[in-house]
Formats: C-alpha cells, structure tokens, sequence
C-alpha cells in the first residue's frame, strides 16, 4: 500500500524521495557530470514533479541528495532499478558510497517544484505516534505561512514512509527551496539549525536536525 498524504496542490498524491550520499573519492567530476547528462538526455519518467542534485553545504566530506517528487506512487515504484535507485544513480551506484534512503509522504505543500532555487533544506524532527494526527492538521498554518514569504521557491512536509508499526515515534521532513543564502538566514534570524521562524510546532515536534544543500546549476530538467 502507497502513501495516504495528499499535498493540497489539486489534491494530487505527492512523494518525495530523498537520497543522501558520498561519491568515492576520485569520481566526483565523473558522478556530476553523469547525472545531469542522463536528465539532459533522458526522457522525464510520468509522475515527475521535480528532481535535482544538490551537494551539501558545510560539510568536511562532500555529500549530495538526490531529491525526487512524484505524483504518483506507483509510477515511483516502477521507476526503480533493481537495487531500488532511480534510473539515473543505478547508472553510477558503484561510485557512491554512505548512501541513505528516505521516503516522505507529503500532507501539505506550497509551491511543489523547486527547481528554480539554489539553496535545498531539509529539516527533519521527530513527532509521538499519538500525535501524528494533531500534526497534520496543524502543519498546514505554517505552510500557509512561508508560501507567503520572500525567496521561497517551494516546500513540501510530512512523515517518513512506510510508517514503523513498532515506534512510538515517527520522523517528519520539511523540505524547502530558497532563491538565495540570504532568504535562509533571514527566515530562520540567523539560527540555521533550528526550525523556520514561526514554523515549529512546540509541544509537539523534537527537533532532529537540519541540512542545507547547494542545487547544481543548471536544474535538471
């Protein structure tokens, strides 16, 4: 079974999947260069919002995120590759390393596509299993809130997929796209490592952490 969050963009099943790794050292210019000729050349799979690469910001050994939104969880399945990569990573798996999975099923969003951004964030706290249902409902006022702010290109938010059936906790991704560094720094008053100003649900979020990725220009289209 799919993900039951409907982003309120016409009311469309939206996924997004993010993957976090490391190109083995050496094969950096060859992995980049691989990435965007493959979303040059190849053909946008149905069911695509968006999809880029971005390397991640302050970070002694270089990372990047493969972000990819759908429309459709069934199109995103059998997108997959054998060792379930999209296409394009499965063309390179044997030059990454320290990769890291994640799937988010979005219940609220503004702005879905973020190619038009230079600075990724990921924001990623952790909510009582007990509570999901109150976060949800009360997510969507802050989302309201930044679709209205200066420099935002898109976010997107909610829990991790497939929900765990034995954890009483559960992981939840605000994922936004900024025009610059600067819309960051000044909608966040300069904390970076913590929430968006006037976006944390206190009471029900404990914050786990943030990373801001750098979008390799030009977007891939």
């Amino acid at each position: 079974m799919g993900p039951r969050g409907r982003a309120r963009t016409g009311g469309r099943i939206v996924i997004v999947h993010l993957v976090e790794f490391r190109i083995k050292p050496g094969f950096e210019a060859e992995v980049v260069a691989s990435l965007h000729h493959s979303a040059r050349v190849g053909k946008r799979p149905a069911g695509v919002l968006s999809h880029s690469v971005a390397h991640r910001l302050g970070h002694a050994h270089r990372r990047y995120i493969f972000a990819c939104a759908w429309t459709d969880f069934e199109a995103w399945r059998r997108a997959l590759g054998a060792d379930e990569s999209p296409a394009c990573l499965s063309l390179v798996a044997h030059r990454l390393d320290e990769r890291r999975d994640c799937v988010v099923d979005v219940v609220a969003s503004a702005g879905p596509s973020w190619e038009e951004g230079r600075v990724l964030r990921v924001y990623r706290a952790a909510v009582r299993a007990d509570d999901m249902e109150e976060w949800e409902a009360r997510v969507r006022g802050p989302v309201a809130w930044l679709a209205e702010r200066p420099g935002l290109v898109s976010v997107l938010v909610g829990p991790s997929w497939p929900r765990p059936e034995a954890d009483s906790e559960r992981t939840v991704y605000a994922i936004s796209a900024w025009r610059e560094w600067s819309d960051v720094l000044s909608n966040t008053g300069g904390r970076i490592g913590r929430a968006l100003s006037r976006t944390e649900l206190a009471g029900l979020e404990k914050p786990l952490g943030v990373q801001h990725y750098e979008l390799l220009s030009p977007p891939l289209e």
